[in-house]
Parts: C-alpha cells; structure tokens; sequence
C-alpha cells in the first residue's frame, strides 16, 4: 500500500511485499525529495493516513506482525510540536506507556524476548529483556519501553566549483565536513561505509558531567579521512 501524509511534512508512505515501511520525504518546491527504510521490529503488512484530531498533523497507523502477534499502532503525531517547543522525545517502535505496577510494566506480549529500551520519569534506565510480556523497574511514576530507533544517514554525491571548474569526472578527497544538526544531543560518523565510528562532541566545558548533555542545534565539524 502506498499513503500521503500532507501535514506536517509532505510524505508518502510505503509499505512493501517483503513487509519493510520505507517514507518518502517529498517536498519539489524545496528540491527535497528523500527516502528512508524504518526497521520497526516485525513485518509491516499495511499502512493507511488519516486526519489527526487536532488538526495539526495527519496520523499514520499501520499494522504490523511481530512474532505471530499481530496490532495496529501509530506514529506519534505530535512528535514534531514537542520538537520545536523543546519537550521530551521518544524514539521507540512498539512502545507502550504507563504508570508501573509493584514496580513492573506490562502489555510488552508482542516484543516477548527482546531488549528494550526504557525511559522512567524523564530518565533513561538500561535495557530490560521482555520476559511474559513485562519488565521490572521499580518504583517510578511514569515509564515509556520499546525498540530502539537507529536513524542513518548516508549522503549523496555531490558536485562542486573549483579553480579548474566543475568537480564532475575529478578525482577528490574530503578532509573536513561540516554537518548541521538540530535538538541533537548523540550521533556518531563513519568516514566511509564499513569503517570505524567515531562520536560527534557535543557536550560543552560549561556543562555538568554528570548529566547529559543538552540538545544541540547548528553546525559541527568533523574530521574526515576518506579515501579518493
């Protein structure tokens, strides 16, 4: 099934035979036009887009197949409002959301033996395995668990100006990149597919160490040894 998701973002949607969800960022007037695979843990078997009820933002549900067990969830709709206002972000698949129980979290059935991820109370615990479809936590007031979400980025060829001209058909290396990030506090690059990864620093002296940093919107630069 293929969906269009016109507010906030223009993007379509995708679900494929093999049951993976790919989005497509579409936005000509902006020359953007991008394309990402979402590994959500389990086979996407449909995908459909609907009004959100504040009118702010469509809703995408989909249903997907993990482990025989078969839901229907949602993407956060108001994901993208949090963002620019600056409020707490989850990146999860799956997840589900809760006050514990005699410390523990249930409804967790359809992610049985997997590791979790958990926020409780604003701070991030260690991974949980889900064993008969719970995890134990203590005593926290208010506790988010699901899959972790890995985004990657892998940037296209591009072509640029020199003192000879154009780029196109030369031999070039990169020694330097700048990247912009926006409400970014952990990332990590590689200077080519298959080497070593190597931390972006954000954290500033001026920051306590012993809390995470804060969300870092602008430009860093990053140190590049990558072949020609």
């Amino acid at each position: 099934s293929v969906v269009f998701q016109r507010f906030p973002s223009p993007i379509i949607w995708a679900c494929t035979n093999s049951g993976k969800l790919l989005s497509c960022t579409y936005a000509r007037r902006d020359e953007v036009v991008g394309w990402a695979r979402h590994d959500i843990g389990g086979t996407v078997e449909s995908v459909s887009v609907c009004p959100g009820s504040t009118g702010q933002s469509d809703e995408v549900w989909f249903i997907v197949n993990r482990n025989g067990s078969r839901r229907i969830e949602r993407l956060d709709s108001g994901h993208w409002n949090r963002l620019r206002d600056g409020g707490t972000l989850y990146h999860l698949y799956g997840a589900v959301s809760g006050a514990p129980v005699d410390g523990w979290v249930s409804g967790l059935d359809h992610l049985e033996g997997q590791a979790v991820r958990v926020m409780a109370d604003g701070e991030e615990l260690s991974a949980r395995a889900v064993y008969g479809g719970r995890i134990f936590v203590g005593e926290y007031s208010s506790v988010i668990a699901g899959l972790a979400a890995r985004c990657e980025l892998q940037p296209e060829l591009f072509d640029f100006l020199t003192q000879e001209g154009t780029s196109i058909g030369k031999r070039v290396v990169c020694k330097r990149a700048w990247i912009r990030f926006y409400q970014t506090r952990e990332c990590d690059y590689a200077e080519n597919i298959g080497r070593a990864a190597y931390a972006v620093p954000f954290r500033e002296s001026s920051e306590p160490v012993d809390a995470p940093p804060g969300l870092f919107s602008g430009l860093r630069p990053v140190m590049v040894n990558g072949s020609y």
